[in-house]
């Protein structure tokens, strides 16, 4: 019974991997146009750590970059670049302005 219920959740997961990938890329677009009209900040890497983050999501977690740009470049459009789950990544970047 439970498999069953497992699997019946699964129907459309592709459809909605695909539309949130969508949003979160829109998001972070967003997110990266806003940052380059703001005052200049600590761009750092933001994961959300749990039980479905990939090794490489790990590992980025908290890092700053120099700049905007090298932090667009490891972002791009979406989530981080090197996410071993594509579209899935939940993935960002933080400003932190100092006072």
């Amino acid at each position: 019974e439970q498999v069953v219920g497992f699997l019946r959740g699964l129907k459309n997961w592709f459809r909605r991997d695909q539309l949130g990938g969508a949003l979160h890329q829109a998001q972070n677009t967003g997110r990266i146009a806003t940052l380059e009209a703001a005052p200049v900040a600590t761009y750092r890497a933001t994961e959300r750590l749990d039980g479905n983050t990939c090794g490489q999501c790990k590992a980025i977690d908290g890092t700053e970059f120099a700049t905007l740009a090298d932090a667009r470049e490891a972002y791009g459009n979406g989530g981080y670049q090197q996410c071993e789950g594509g579209i899935r990544c939940r993935g960002t970047v933080t400003a932190i302005w100092n006072p």
